[in-house]
């Protein structure tokens, strides 16, 4: 019945979706008439959920297509959010068994359409907050991006300076959208902001799919809650949708990955499975390097108020340079940000920092506004 891929023409009926607190998606196979959902080990599928009842709904054919067909449940069966006793059902519908989402899917999609249409991983309940918040606010602007299906992507490079070999590519969500999922999940971790930040993966690595290079990804982290167990889990599943053969891996800020044990340890996993890790807007100092022990980056990109002037800045000078002998003992390559100053890079490039990250020169001026096709 389980199935995990399926090619671009496949036309079979299944119901696609997350199991709970997952990010694997898994795919239901709808293999006989009437296909029989609930708790009952006798079902068609089996949910096991205290929710479903027993013999929850029923999927029919009909001369025409598809129909559900709720069979007196306790807590309901919905259709794109809406209460049903029986209805036709078509490709790209939510049905959702008592809290149970899926999609059906009958028809064939390629590999973005099927991304759009998949259900949100299923979380456990959050609290909910008092009132109006920017939280809130910022939860909604990011609905109306899931709604939109757009979400505009901010690329750079990772390039040696001397020789102007270009080393990675990141890619990370623009803003202000960036700042909103931040603040979505400050508190409250919605399903609508990790969506948010696992389909701009998706859209980075379809837009990295149309380049002949063999040039690294990195998928940039755009909210702390996401340095948990399922990281490995995004990651890898990023990696199954690429079609070129390239390195891949995650840029994260240096605060976050070394402010609990416990995102280090998540990251060291990405390591020990060949996935690459690089920390950003470092400010710290020497002892700050020590902190990275569990997992150390390849590459250390700088804070922009940390080179700022460092030219005509002693101190700062010395700093940087405490910070990049600290490296050189952990092997970790010192890079700096986009956009400082002529005479600040090269007061840095005398100091033994040959690294720099850039704008992409092809989405200065136009940002890759990834968008559905119709």
């Amino acid at each position: 019945m389980f199935s995990t891929t399926h090619p671009d023409g496949d036309v079979r009926p299944r119901f696609e979706y997350y199991p709970l607190d997952s990010t694997k998606l898994q795919t239901v196979e709808i293999n006989e008439f009437p296909f029989v959902v609930g708790r009952s080990a006798a079902a068609s599928f089996q949910i096991n959920s205290t929710s479903v009842s027993r013999e929850h709904a029923e999927v029919v054919r009909t001369p025409t297509g598809f129909c559900v067909r709720d069979l007196g449940s306790t807590n309901g069966t919905t259709v794109n959010g809406c209460p049903v006793r029986e209805t036709p059902i078509v490709d790209g519908d939510s049905v959702s068994f008592a809290d149970v989402e899926m999609t059906f899917v009958c028809t064939s999609m390629n590999r973005l359409q099927r991304t759009l249409t998949k259900p949100l991983p299923r979380k456990k309940p959050a609290a909910e907050l008092p009132g109006a918040s920017p939280e809130l606010a910022a939860t909604r602007s990011l609905s109306e991006a899931l709604l939109l299906q757009a979400i505009p992507l901010e690329w750079q490079r990772l390039t040696d300076t001397d020789s102007g070999e270009v080393l990675m590519n990141t890619a990370r969500v623009m803003p202000p959208l960036d700042d909103q999922i931040g603040q979505a999940d400050a508190k409250v971790p919605t399903r609508v902001a990790a969506r948010l930040e696992l389909l701009a993966w998706h859209l980075a690595a379809e837009q990295m799919d149309d380049r002949a290079d063999s040039e690294a990804l990195l998928l940039c982290v755009t909210q702390q809650e996401s340095l948990d167990e399922r990281l490995l889990d995004a990651v890898d599943e990023v990696a199954g949708v690429l079609r070129t053969t390239r390195p891949l891996g995650v840029v994260v800020n240096w605060e976050w990955a070394t402010a609990a044990p416990d995102a280090l340890r998540h990251l060291s996993r990405l390591q020990r499975q060949g996935y690459r890790v690089v920390y950003n807007e470092f400010a710290g100092g020497g002892g700050g390097i020590e902190s990275m022990e569990t997992a150390v980056p390849e590459y250390l990109v700088l804070s922009s108020a940390m080179v700022h002037d460092v030219v005509n800045q002693p101190r700062r000078m010395q700093r940087l340079e405490i910070v990049r002998a600290a490296c050189a003992a952990q092997r970790i390559k010192v890079a700096l940000p986009a956009n400082i100053a002529a005479a600040d890079q090269q007061a840095c490039c005398n100091l033994g920092i040959h690294f720099a990250q850039q704008c992409n020169p092809s989405a200065a001026n136009d940002p890759l506004l990834a968008v559905a096709p119709a």
